[in-house]
């Protein structure tokens, strides 16, 4: 192979031959990749449950919206007459991208959770919202109830010190799938990114092997009669305390584990 060729194809093609790199035309945002350094390589972020801007990973959001959950939200009201928002002083400029939420009630007829939202018209206190960068306002038909928020970052997935599983999906080879845990925006159970907390297995412990205990006996007897070294079987009964009243000495550390090697995950944008 010519010199410089490493991590390329050969193909030929119409006799002749022609390179190309494996991963040409794949877009790898949102895969997670696991680094050997300390240092973030460009274009990644590291895992660690950040808040990042919408509007700045833009192509990240797309993958992954708000899987992992969004910053505190700014409250807002909204117009039907104009299609206006009213947010003092909100700090947010034409093409910022953000979605909204509700409490208590529902967004004003016309917008929706869980939605990309491009700012456009922007005051000081107001703004107009566009389903497209720079298109038409969306058609606010009525103010809503409850508190409207507008958030313009997600949350990151944080891998930090965790073992990744792969996603059940309904095989039933995670056999408590059902209970895991918010993985950030409220959804639990058999989704990508809920959690479990660390468990042992239910088991039991046999015992073997016929065996005798001396006891020492210190109640009052006949006079003259050895009162200690009593090992007759059966002349004296007891029960022990129930599970868990006793101890055993025993050895260990502070979680179950594999081997392992310690790498930094990274997610890319």
């Amino acid at each position: 192979l010519p010199i410089g060729s490493n991590g390329q194809l050969l193909e030929v093609v119409s006799g002749l031959p022609a390179w190309e790199t494996p991963t040409a035309g794949i877009d790898w945002t949102g895969f997670s990749f696991p680094f050997r350094g300390e240092s973030v390589p460009a274009g990644f972020l590291e895992n660690d449950g950040s808040l990042i801007s919408i509007t700045t990973y833009e192509n990240l959001y797309d993958k992954i919206g708000n899987s992992y959950g969004l910053n505190t939200g700014v409250n807002f009201t909204a117009s039907a007459g104009d299609d206006t928002i009213t947010s003092a002083a909100h700090g947010k400029s034409n093409d910022d991208i953000i979605e909204m939420t509700n409490s208590g009630g529902a967004l004003p007829a016309g917008l929706a959770i869980d939605t990309k939202y491009f700012i456009i018209n922007v005051t000081t206190d107001t703004f107009q919202v566009s389903l497209t960068q720079g298109g038409a306002a969306v058609d606010i038909t009525d103010t809503g109830t409850g508190t409207h928020s507008f958030h313009d970052q997600i949350a990151i997935p944080d891998d930090r010190g965790e073992f990744l599983r792969g996603y059940d999906h309904g095989a039933g080879n995670d056999p408590d799938a059902a209970s895991r845990t918010d993985r950030g925006d409220g959804e639990t159970g058999d989704k990508v990114g809920t959690k479990q907390g660390d468990e042992v297995e239910a088991h039991t412990h046999g015992s073997a092997g016929a065996h005798t205990h001396t006891l020492y006996d210190s109640g009052a007897m006949g006079s003259g009669f050895p009162t200690t070294n009593i090992s007759a079987r059966g002349s004296n009964t007891g029960q022990t305390e129930s599970s868990g009243a006793h101890t055993h000495s025993s050895v260990g550390g502070n979680e179950n584990r594999p081997r392992n090697i310690s790498v930094m995950w990274c997610i890319k944008y």
